[in-house]
């Protein structure tokens, strides 16, 4: 009898595997803390980008592939998103380096090797790293931390919310199905801006906090439209709250480091 996997099992799975990657990263010995917010930026912004390019391709597979070649449009959608996926990671497998010192010259030249090497190794901490409950105790105690924390948690609900529920926000606010897809774009191409432009400004004034200051009001100011009654105003809340989150993700990452 053929194994049928249970959404329990993948669901299950999905957690533990992501739960071992996370874990892992505990053995690197490398990481530096010197990556200005405009080059973390880069790697948050394709999530922008992944969001505006996710409602365009559901947009074109709920309207061009329903009951092509005996499947519906939304196995295509799962069939078009999954396949270059897989592709891209043995690509990574193959290609991506383990070290700068290891890199092909076609990733990086000599003198950049040197600089790589020489950014990590002056910049890592070699202080005593064996745990010390007096040291723990003190940073329970830190009021710095528990703001950290706040920080973080008033950062990732909304992320999360707005990653995961955008087509349905959008599509209760009277949009059909169809076209609510296409309306997830705007919000994404403005996060996009945001997050590139916030974080650059942030690394040439060296002012973090203002600049997640003023993306937090944005974004609040957003969610506060979304109560309005008018269909526009509650879409350009929408925008407003998705520029203001993305923008400020960067960010909050690096002021944590210094």
């Amino acid at each position: 009898m053929p194994y049928s996997l249970r959404p329990s099992h993948v669901l299950a799975g999905t957690m533990i595997i992501f739960g071992i990657f996370s874990v892992s990263v505990a053995a690197a010995k490398n990481a530096t803390t010197l990556i200005v917010t405009v080059k973390v930026s880069a790697y948050y912004s394709f999530s922008a980008v992944a969001g505006a390019l996710g409602g365009l391709i559901a947009y074109s597979t709920f309207s061009n592939l329903q009951n092509v070649y005996g499947m519906s449009s939304w196995q295509w959608l799962f069939l078009i998103e999954g396949i270059p996926t897989i592709f891209i990671g043995l690509l990574s497998f193959a290609m991506l380096p383990d070290y700068p010192s290891t890199a092909s010259t076609k990733w990086l030249t000599t003198e950049e090797k040197v600089l790589c090497v020489e950014r990590m190794n002056v910049n890592l901490e070699k202080k005593d790293v064996s745990f010390d409950y007096k040291q723990f105790k003190a940073g329970m105690k830190d009021y710095k931390n528990w703001m950290t924390a706040l920080i973080s948690l008033g950062l990732h609900v909304p992320l999360s919310s707005l990653l995961f529920f955008m087509p349905t926000f959008v599509k209760s606010m009277g949009f059909s199905a169809l076209t609510s897809q296409l309306m997830t774009i705007p919000p994404y191409a403005f996060a996009f801006v945001a997050i590139i432009v916030a974080s650059r400004t942030a690394d040439i004034t060296m002012q973090r906090g203002y600049h997640i200051f003023v993306l937090s009001i944005t974004a609040a100011f957003g969610y506060i439209l979304v109560f309005i009654p008018s269909l526009w105003a509650k879409y350009c809340g929408t925008i407003l709250a998705t520029m203001g989150v993305y923008g400020a993700l960067p960010i909050v990452g690096q002021a944590f480091q210094f």
